[in-house]
């Protein structure tokens, strides 16, 4: 008979394996965001989360809005994949930020 295992040494093993909460799949996207956007859409527009594939962007104005969403969607979509390969990214979706 074998004996009974330490909780410890099967966590070990297992959590490596596992997907990072959703938590930390956002964190991980802001972060990305801060690195790839420039200029004007760096301090101007900010991940907000994540739902079934379609990460939504929060933007300070209609301008920036259109900007992000007709020019570089999907340039930004191709750089984040890159950079966080293991969250699954389907598109990104902008909206204007409430004051």
């Amino acid at each position: 008979m074998s004996q009974p295992k330490e909780i410890r040494d099967v966590l070990q093993r297992v959590l490596p394996g596992l997907k990072p909460p959703r938590g930390r799949a956002i964190e991980r996207l802001q972060t990305a965001w801060r690195e790839i956007t420039t200029g004007k859409a760096a301090g101007q527009s900010r991940v907000k989360k994540l739902k079934q594939g379609v990460l939504i962007v929060e933007v300070d104005s209609a301008p920036m809005m259109h900007h992000l969403s007709e020019k570089d969607k999907e340039c930004l979509l191709e750089e984040l994949r890159g950079k966080v390969a293991d969250v699954y990214i389907k598109e990104i979706r902008t909206r204007l930020a409430r004051e």
